[in-house]
């Protein structure tokens, strides 16, 4: 599930007591504006999570 959540954004993997993901930022990790950034990508990991638990 993780894997497909992450898709196109970075990667992901793990087992039933402990995940992890990668995401590379490029040129958006020198933007400085760090709350910013994780809470942009954490809302769109997030929607993409439940889409993929949902449907």
């Amino acid at each position: 599930m993780l894997t497909t959540a992450f898709d196109g954004f970075g990667s992901a993997g793990g087992h039933r007591d402990m995940a992890g993901g990668v995401v590379p930022l490029g040129v958006f990790g020198e933007l400085g504006n760090d709350d910013e950034l994780v809470s942009l990508l954490a809302e769109a990991l997030t929607e993409r999570f439940f889409d993929c638990t949902m449907g």
